[in-house]
C-alpha cells in the first residue's frame, strides 16, 4: 500500500501548498545549507503552518531530500541520429541547467554538505544522476554502432570527457563569476578529432609512430 493509501480521510493534500514548501526548503538550503536551515523557516517561506510540512514529511531530512529530488534535471534523450549534433544538444541543456540561479546556489553550499552524508549522496545520485547517466550512455553506443565513434573508446571515459569541462567550468565560475560563458562549438572542434573513428590514413600514421615516408 502507498503512503497516500494508508492516510486517513480527511482534508486533501494541496498540490500548491506542496510545490511552495518544496521550493522554500531549496531556497532556505541554498542560504543556510543543511544544518542552518529549519522547518520554522521553511513554514514562514512557504505560508504554511508547521504542522501542515509534518503531515506530509515526518523530519527534516525526509523533507530536504524529497526536495532534492523533485529538483533533478529532467531526463536526457538525445537522438538526433548524429552524435556531434547529440553532444552540441546535450551541452548545451546541461550549460542552461547549471546557469540557473537556485542550482548554482545549491551546488556551492551543498558540494561540501552532501560529502559527508554518504547515505545521503547514494539517495540523491539514484534518483537523479543514474537515468542521465544511462541515457549519456546510450547516446554514446548508438554514436559507436553507427560507426561515429572510434571502436577502442572507453564509453565511461568518453562520458567523463563530455561533461568534465563544463562542470569544472561550472565550479570555476562559482568562485570567480566574471568568466565568459563555456563555448560548446570551441570545445566540440577540439575534441572531436579524439572520438572520431581512425582513417586509413590516421591507422598508418598510428602504426609508424607519425613518422612520414622516404
Amino acid at each position: 500500500m502507498t503512503d497516500i493509501e494508508l492516510r486517513k480521510p480527511g482534508r486533501p493534500r494541496s498540490a500548491e501548498a506542496d510545490q511552495a514548501i518544496l521550493r522554500a526548503t531549496l531556497e532556505l538550503l541554498a542560504q543556510d545549507g543543511i544544518q542552518g536551515m529549519s522547518l520554522e523557516g521553511v513554514a514562514a517561506r512557504a505560508g504554511v503552518s508547521k504542522t501542515t510540512i509534518y503531515r506530509r514529511w515526518a523530519n527534516k531530512d525526509a523533507l530536504i531530500l524529497d526536495a532534492l529530488r523533485q529538483s533533478k534535471p529532467p531526463a536526457l534523450t538525445f537522438d538526433t541520429g548524429n552524435f556531434r549534433a547529440d553532444i552540441e544538444h546535450y551541452l548545451r541543456s546541461l550549460r542552461a541547467l547549471l546557469a540557473e540561479p537556485l542550482m548554482q546556489r545549491l551546488s556551492l553550499r551543498l558540494l561540501g554538505e552532501l560529502s559527508g552524508r554518504p547515505e545521503w549522496s547514494e539517495g540523491y545520485f539514484s534518483d537523479t544522476m543514474r537515468p542521465n547517466l544511462a541515457a549519456l550512455s546510450g547516446m554514446i553506443e548508438r554514436a559507436r554502432a553507427r560507426g561515429e565513434l572510434r571502436a577502442d573508446a572507453d564509453t565511461t571515459l568518453v562520458m567523463e570527457i563530455l561533461g568534465g569541462p563544463l562542470f569544472y567550468h561550472f565550479i570555476f565560475s562559482l568562485f570567480m563569476p566574471d568568466q565568459p560563458e563555456f563555448d560548446i562549438e570551441k570545445f566540440i572542434a577540439l575534441l572531436w578529432d579524439g572520438l572520431k573513428p581512425f582513417q586509413p590514413e590516421d591507422q598508418r600514421a598510428a602504426s609508424t609512430g607519425g613518422a612520414g615516408t622516404e
